[in-house]
């Protein structure tokens, strides 16, 4: 029987280092739309940051906006100003149509694509490793039982809406979804099953990382955090970090060879002790070495 430990990284980055070759910074859910101030921006906190740090590869794992060409815009801004590497999966919020609501999802994810560093256009081998991702998606497994799919098919329970079901439409049930973005990432792991991989989605890979908490209304909305299958999928490869954000936690925790990380800015709201844009993404950026 395997026990995960899990840690919530609030005041400290851990480092872990396999050999000094590559530094690479993780982080995800910056949503810099909502977490917009003329004089603190989140874009400037992160350069800074990896500068400071001397990040040679950056993930992102999801969630820059709300606005797919604003995410596109953040992440050039990231590659002209840095001297990093900028890696990125969609997240949910990227594929918003919030602000074109004349757009479908599958225009917009692919209009994503047109970034070079988006892990959902191929891999990325550097050496011994493969960055292998995207954005994943969900399939209700997270949920309670005491629900039925279609309850989760509605998306609306306590008097709220998964925003998901106003701004995105894959033309396709979410289970639907899921199953095309696994078999999709299967397949791309096995063209680097002879590499060490870094497996990266924006959605909840393992239960470890779902709201474990007593109020009744994440026993509904842990449905719409990601899918157990990815975490039976990235077994069967030799995968030693998984990367994952959208449920607004810091958390890291090991299962055998395989590293876990989840390291979201989140809203300001939910930061920690800082209203200093570059202090709190320092705290969130998480580091490994590779």
């Amino acid at each position: 029987m395997q026990i995960f430990t899990l840690r919530i990284m609030i005041k400290q980055k851990i480092i872990v280092k396999e050999r000094d070759d590559m530094k690479i910074g993780i982080l995800s859910d910056i949503h810099v739309d909502v977490n917009y101030k003329e004089d603190n921006r989140v874009e400037d906190a992160v350069l800074k940051c990896v500068e400071k740090n001397n990040i040679e590869i950056l993930i992102i794992a999801g969630d820059i906006s709300s606005d797919y060409r604003k995410t596109l815009s953040v992440l050039n801004e990231f590659e002209k100003q840095s001297s990093a590497r900028i890696l990125f999966v969609p997240g949910n919020h990227d594929i918003w149509n919030k602000k074109h609501q004349n757009m479908n999802t599958n225009f917009i994810y692919n209009e994503l694509k047109k970034y070079k560093g988006n892990l959902s256009r191929k891999n990325i081998v550097i050496g011994d490793w493969a960055f292998v991702g995207d954005i994943g998606w969900y399939d209700y497994s997270f949920g309670s039982d005491e629900y039925e799919i279609a309850d989760f098919c509605k998306g609306k329970a306590f008097e709220r809406t998964w925003q998901d079901k106003n701004y995105v439409d894959w033309e396709m049930t979410d289970i639907e979804v899921n199953d095309r973005f696994y078999n999709m990432l299967k397949e791309r792991l096995e063209q680097v099953k002879d590499k060490k991989i870094i497996f990266v989605t924006h959605m909840v890979i393992h239960e470890a990382f779902i709201v474990h908490e007593s109020r009744e209304i994440w026993k509904y909305f842990n449905a719409f955090l990601g899918s157990k299958k990815y975490k039976n999928l990235i077994k069967e490869y030799n995968v030693k970090y998984a990367i994952m954000g959208h449920v607004h936690y810091r958390k890291r925790g090991k299962v055998g060879s395989i590293e876990y990380i989840c390291n979201c800015l989140n809203y300001r709201n939910e930061w920690y002790d800082s209203e200093d844009a570059y202090k709190e993404v320092d705290k969130a950026m998480y580091l490994i070495e590779i």
